[in-house]
């Protein structure tokens, strides 16, 4: 998720609802909140949910667009030289 925020891409998320924590259900949820994506529950892939949203969003360009300037705006930068900044901070105590 943070690859694809970090290019401003709209995102259609299927969390695995196994994840340990339910983490990928909550960071879908995230992201679908902000407006950078479509949150779709796996339970709905056979009913053709998933057909209809992605088609929803193919056809509306401003939708795509509001989609991906969204999910810019969750996009963190240099996020791997601050988690090395934090984790080094706090193997220094």
């Amino acid at each position: 998720l943070s690859e694809m925020s970090l290019l401003g891409k709209a995102m259609v998320l299927i969390p695995f609802p196994q994840s340990a924590g339910n983490h990928q259900y909550k960071n879908a949820q995230t992201f679908s909140q902000s407006g950078g994506a479509v949150l779709v529950d796996q339970a709905l892939l056979s009913s053709g949910s998933l057909e209809n949203i992605i088609l929803d969003i193919i056809h509306d360009r401003k939708k795509i667009m509001n989609m991906e300037y969204n999910s810019r705006k969750m996009g963190i930068p240099e996020a791997i030289e601050k988690i090395i900044d934090i984790t080094m901070k706090v193997a220094k105590r």
